[in-house]
């Protein structure tokens, strides 16, 4: 994806889905800041409906369209938090929705899909869920990928604007996938901010150089 996000994007995605998404707590590990003898804070996403901040892109998403493309459903390919977010704005915002979730994902996620009301359906591999969205898109179905698309992108540097809200000018940033954590790392370091992304989280054998980065 070749369009860049702006702080003026995120702002706008921040307006959109303000009445739909939580402004969730940033709050001080004792346990961390003791190991890595710093304030460690962790931002409690884990508070949003569903469990994760992915419903903050797909509302930014979602809320954007109009006329036909709101009316076919919403259709992902996702085996976790994505599929439950975009399964819970379709609910929120009266919509049908198709998920389209890997052989053997785990139960748990069935479930939650389907009692957001999403319709789920299981694929042997990508490519095979992948075509079946070719085929959805084409009869007007809205397909939502879990991060390169601007709006999701948008959505999700909302998380940032809070975590500046709340931080001070030195940010570091504990991350397991890029795709999570770009937007965020981007917004901070352009409004000023020194960030660090560390992927895998805290781990006996990074443990030394998080403290010496400090």
């Amino acid at each position: 994806m070749s369009e860049t996000i702006t702080l003026s994007d995120i702002q706008r995605a921040r307006q959109r889905i303000g009445s739909t998404v939580r402004r969730t707590p940033q709050v001080i590990s004792s346990t961390l800041s003791e190991a890595l003898r710093t304030n460690i804070y962790c931002k409690l996403e884990m508070f949003q409906k569903t469990g994760s901040f992915k419903v903050r892109g797909v509302f930014n998403k979602v809320l954007g369209l109009t006329g036909e493309a709101r009316e076919a459903g919403l259709v992902a390919v996702s085996g976790g938090n994505h599929g439950l977010a975009v399964a819970y704005a379709a609910r929120a915002l009266d919509m049908k929705s198709l998920i389209l979730m890997p052989e053997g994902t785990p139960t748990n996620f069935v479930e939650a899909a389907e009692g957001y009301g999403a319709e789920v359906e299981f694929a042997r591999s990508a490519a095979e869920a992948f075509a079946q969205v070719e085929d959805l898109t084409r009869s007007g179905w809205c397909f939502l990928p879990p991060f390169d698309d601007p709006a999701i992108i948008a959505g999700q540097g909302t998380l940032g604007l809070e975590i500046l809200e709340d931080t001070d000018r030195k940010v570091l940033i504990f991350a397991m996938y890029r795709s999570s954590i770009h937007t965020i790392e981007t917004f901070l370091t352009k409004a000023g901010y020194s960030v660090g992304v560390i992927h895998g989280g805290v781990t006996a054998s990074n443990r030394g150089d998080l403290i010496n980065r400090f």
